[in-house]
């Protein structure tokens, strides 16, 4: 429907895609011809305007959405955007998308396949700024990022765990103490090695006057520590998945941030992140052309994805996403 105030038609979607993965060519386009009938007043202004009487609908792609949304807007809520600029300096704001998505890629995949506008903003030199902007600063913002965790959930600082495991690549030794909730407090990265004990005595000379307790070494099978250990493993894999020795440190930072989010995710709606991941992996992009128009479109929102954005506060994707007339 053609809305006159503000000058862009305003959708109904009628129909959902479901997964990409299971989507047909001939579904997208009916839900695409669906959505046209809503903005045929528009269409027929067009029509007048240009001479063109030709129909049918062009299916260009169709991208996923769900993830890097969902990630960004709850970047935004916990304020890590606001503390990457006072910490690492603003003058390179474009860095800071470079740094959310160092985070996000760990939860939701490559934004390569993905409906992300702020991305194509970004260049591999901002990438490279990123980076260097996690190694330069990355135990400074580990540390306002933590201040953030204790106003926001208040966790329990008398009871906070350590875990540590040897890098696949070299000798070196990545460490992360995380809260009984499985929130992050900070992370190391020891080049000369280390284990047990020995690590837990470090970590804990490190945070004096952090306002935690002394971190005990983390069991896994602990059923008093669960929710850490699922924590700690999930920084850890990541941590594992790095090719390069030399930037172990801005992974375990960027791991520290993906942690916080999926730990917000979880604790804001009360379920695992795989299973979020997955509802919110069926918020598709789509976009077609019709009559001199380029659309795109969000396909509906699954009602356990509604329940995500309402439970932490956040408004899902716009109907209408872009609007462009040739």
């Amino acid at each position: 429907m053609w809305n006159p105030k503000k000058k862009r038609p305003e959708v109904k979607v009628i129909r959902s895609l479901g997964r990409a993965d299971t989507a047909k060519d001939e579904a997208l386009e009916a839900l695409a011809e669906s959505i046209m009938k809503a903005v045929e007043k528009r269409r027929k202004e067009l029509d007048e305007r240009r001479g063109d009487r030709t129909g049918g609908v062009g299916i260009e792609w169709s991208k996923s959405l769900g993830g890097i949304y969902f990630l960004r807007q709850l970047w935004g809520r916990l304020g890590l955007g606001e503390i990457v600029g006072e910490v690492c300096g603003s003058q390179k704001p474009k860095a800071e998308v470079g740094v959310f998505l160092m985070a996000a890629e760990r939860l939701a995949g490559t934004v390569e396949d993905a409906y992300f506008p702020e991305a194509a903003e970004v260049s591999e030199e901002q990438i490279t700024d990123a980076e260097a902007m996690l190694e330069e600063h990355g135990g400074d913002l580990e540390r306002a990022v933590f201040s953030r965790t204790v106003e926001r959930f208040e966790p329990d600082l008398d009871r906070v765990y350590v875990a540590a495991a040897q890098m696949p690549l070299g000798s070196s030794t990545a460490a992360v103490v995380v809260t009984g909730e499985g929130l992050p407090v900070r992370s190391w990265v020891f080049p000369e090695g280390g284990s047990g004990p020995a690590v837990a005595a470090r970590v804990g000379k490190d945070l004096m006057g952090w306002g935690v307790a002394r971190p005990a070494v983390l069991d896994p099978k602990g059923q008093k520590s669960a929710q850490a250990a699922r924590a700690a493993e999930s920084w850890l894999v990541g941590m594992a998945a790095g090719t390069s020795p030399e930037k172990a440190g801005i992974r375990a930072t960027a791991g520290v941030l993906t942690l916080l989010v999926r730990r917000a995710a979880e604790v804001g709606t009360g379920v695992e992140w795989p299973e979020i991941r997955r509802d919110l992996e069926e918020i598709r992009a789509v976009q077609y052309t019709s009559r001199g128009m380029t659309i795109v479109q969000t396909t509906t929102v699954p009602q356990a994805a509604k329940l995500y954005f309402v439970s932490l506060g956040m408004a899902g994707p716009e109907r209408v996403l872009a609007v462009t007339e040739e």
